[in-house]
């Protein structure tokens, strides 16, 4: 077997994140010097890559350890129906930080740069009085993380080595700020990421064999890894036969490939606890909002796929938790829908600005303070510039356009997402309301004409080859 990444075994990396919290500088203030007492929140913003909401422990997961992730919701506020607006890492990020859908800000696939025009979260808090620093992972294509905020770290290796520095970079900054200005800091993780590199370090399958790891200890097959099969051709072509390649994998090498993910997880999750260590040894502990999310998550052998780009819940449905002053503790809340493109309205209204340009999300700050809110009752999300979302009570629709296959999922009985009811014929009417209700928010926003370069005449070979 080729080697992998250090990840695989569980106990190796703690002492990496541990040493380097010790190992803090403490050097000179980073912003400003002090004067008057700031009176606005601060605003941590901690990012990971390719974290599903079921790879959680606080999130039901029993597979998998996450203490510091967990203590955020233990001293805040979790959203259980939290969605990626597009769950691909430059489409979800950008919808982040400029507030619009990607049909919006024109960040429809990776490497595709946003629409000139747009500010984003960052710029309008400095225009608002925050000192903005960015660590870590941006993916922002057409923005300038340089240029977005007034400090910068990069993130330049893999996540099992970048986030310990990413990590006890965003703790130094937490211990050594005095500056008179509160501050928006994001740190950008990449695990657990890393599982992508992982994957293809164990090509052809037969490389794909635990090492060192008794199976007893390999978490077992998911529910939905047999599953109705009837899924648009998005799904089939680029997921299944063109990206992953992976129809020949046993079962006992999904087992391996779903534990090597959570060893991930609990890798970057010891990066969190740096910064969360950080910040409450901090004099900003009482005076910081906490978010912590995910661009989006990954298969991990649920529908046997793997990696993202789809819109089944362990890929778009991603953890959203608050913690800092005003926001409810130990909550896990189920009723409210979120989207990532919430984020920009949300930390706009902790800080008590209003926002210079029409945003597609909307402030979650009355729930998660425990106030009377009017929300959508609803949750949207986009993918692969053509596949569209929509998440209701008790059911999710999913379509790509131009494709005859359509898929409803009752959620409240199939949480899994195991039996495609779009044929139905018990559920012909609430198809087409959650047709209607698609079609509806679609109309609702303010949709660019993607770019023309070349990405759809590229796609139509992969369709025409497969």
């Amino acid at each position: 077997m080729k080697q992998a990444p250090s990840a695989l075994n569980r106990r190796n990396f703690i002492g990496l994140y541990a040493a380097g919290a010790a190992a803090l500088s403490a050097g000179r203030s980073i912003a400003a010097s002090p004067g008057k007492q700031n009176t606005k929140p601060n605003v941590l913003f901690i990012n990971v890559d390719q974290l599903s909401a079921q790879a959680l422990s606080c999130y039901g997961s029993m597979e998998v350890s996450t203490p510091w992730m967990d203590s955020i919701k233990e001293n805040g506020f979790a959203i259980e129906q939290s969605y990626s607006a597009d769950p691909v890492c430059c489409p979800g990020r950008a919808a982040w930080f400029s507030g619009r859908y990607t049909s919006e800000n024109r960040v429809v696939l990776n490497g595709m740069p946003m629409v000139e025009g747009l500010p984003l979260l960052s710029q309008e808090l400095q225009k608002g009085g925050y000192y903005t620093a960015h660590f870590g992972k941006w993916h922002v294509p057409g923005r300038d993380v340089h240029q977005m905020f007034d400090l910068t770290h990069d993130d330049q290796l893999m996540g099992e080595h970048q986030d310990a520095i990413t990590a006890r970079s965003v703790a130094g900054f937490i211990s050594n700020h005095k500056g008179d200005k509160p501050f928006f800091c994001v740190a950008g993780l990449l695990n657990p990421h890393d599982i992508c590199y992982w994957r293809r370090l164990n090509e052809p399958a037969s490389d794909l064999l635990p090492e060192n790891v008794p199976e007893e200890e390999l978490p077992p097959l998911p529910p939905n890894f047999h599953f109705d099969e009837k899924e648009p051709q998005n799904v089939v072509i680029f997921n299944r036969k063109k990206i992953q390649k992976m129809d020949e994998w046993s079962e006992l090498q999904w087992r391996y490939y779903i534990y090597a993910y959570y060893r991930y997880v609990e890798m970057v999750d010891e990066a969190v606890g740096v910064m969360l260590r950080a910040l409450r040894n901090s004099p900003h502990a009482d005076n910081t909002v906490v978010v912590f999310s995910a661009d989006h998550g990954d298969g991990f052998g649920r529908h046997k796929l793997a990696l993202k780009n789809t819109l089944y819940d362990e890929v778009v449905r991603v953890p959203l938790i608050f913690s800092g002053p005003g926001i409810k503790k130990d909550v896990f809340n189920t009723d409210c829908f979120a989207s990532g493109v919430d984020l920009f309205p949300t930390v706009m209204d902790f800080a008590g600005l209003e926002p210079s340009c029409r945003l597609s999300g909307s402030s979650l700050k009355k729930v998660l303070q425990g106030r009377p809110s009017e929300r959508p009752e609803y949750a949207a999300a986009q993918v692969s510039v053509d596949g569209r979302m929509i998440r209701t009570k008790q059911y999710k629709y999913i379509t790509y356009e131009g494709d005859p296959v359509e898929m409803l999922f009752d959620m409240k009985s199939d949480p899994w997402e195991t039996q495609n009811l779009a044929s139905s014929a018990a559920h012909q009417e609430v198809l087409k309301a959650h047709r209607k209700l698609q079609q509806q928010h679609e109309a609702s926003l303010d949709n660019l004409t993607p770019p023309e370069s070349g990405w759809r005449e590229n796609l139509q070979k992969i369709k025409a080859s497969a």
